[in-house]
């Protein structure tokens, strides 16, 4: 390679502009970071996250908010939730993010405290019509049998019940992604970049969404059960099933932006290098 050659490919790389999900194509519902200049508190309590997708979805606290934790994930500021206390932050009481879809996609960046041994469930997302029996998009840090266990829940409005992918326990800090494809009876769960495919999933009923109407809550369900106890740095919502392709950006984007691209596997397309557009 020419001297002007390897010239212009540095500068391309020094000029290049790093992957966000403001860069997915289509779907981007919303998408949040505790450490965000936006939010506002009261005190050391979180009152809103400022929406970064730009479609103006701030999401409030709903009774208690979240703490907050100065170093946290990475070593950034995070929202601590603790486990006992009803604290919540929720998009609205009522919105459309899973109204007729033909997929969704949660991305949760969180650490669980290390002191949770207990089989408790724990929600990290969770869109549902009131109660956590009904129809419902759920991606949680604790499925409810075992300590720890990442897992993606969802049904639709005429399925009999909920159907469930888990992950191995996760102890550190993961990034877990929860997609459900709808229109093809997939779902998929990633932690840390090793993806979990089931392709019998939402085999139950017809219907393309989970819900009609929800609300959209992070850190306990809508029965205010399942409460997280730990950290979460970055919420990023698609009301679509992301590719392969996206999924791995979206993971590549928050090691990266995290300063922890050593959580992600060897052979992941951005172990090496965060994605650029």
């Amino acid at each position: 390679m020419g001297a002007l050659a390897l010239q212009q490919m540095l500068m391309a790389a020094v000029t290049a502009t790093p992957w966000t999900p403001a860069n997915l194509t289509s779907g981007l519902y919303a998408w949040y970071a505790a450490d965000n200049p936006s939010n506002t508190y009261g005190g050391s309590e979180y009152f809103t996250l400022a929406d970064l997708s730009g479609n103006g979805r701030t999401a409030s606290r709903s009774g208690n908010g979240p703490q907050v934790e100065a170093s946290g994930i990475g070593g950034y500021q995070c929202m601590r939730f603790d486990g006992t206390t009803i604290q919540t932050m929720q998009i609205g009481s009522s919105t459309g993010y899973s109204q007729n879809r033909a997929g969704l996609t949660a991305l949760v960046f969180y650490e669980m405290d290390p002191d949770d041994v207990s089989a408790t469930f724990r929600s990290l997302v969770f869109s549902a019509t009131n109660a956590a029996n009904t129809a419902r998009f759920c991606l949680a840090a604790g499925n409810g049998s075992t300590a720890n266990v990442p897992a993606l829940v969802s049904r639709r409005v005429d399925g009999t019940s909920a159907e469930l992918i888990n992950a191995p326990a996760q102890t550190g800090p993961c990034i877990a992604v929860g997609i459900a494809d709808y229109a093809n009876s997939d779902g998929y769960l990633s932690h840390n970049g090793t993806v979990i495919t089931d392709t019998t999933f939402l085999t139950a009923g017809s219907t393309s969404n989970t819900a009609s109407s929800s609300a959209v809550r992070f850190g306990t369900s809508p029965d205010n059960l399942g409460k997280h106890k730990g950290l979460i740095s970055d919420i990023v919502l698609t009301t679509d099933a992301v590719s392969s392709s996206d999924r791995e950006r979206l993971e590549g984007w928050a090691a990266w932006h995290r300063g922890l691209e050593s959580l992600l596997p060897i052979g992941h397309a951005y172990k090496s290098a965060r994605p650029y557009v």
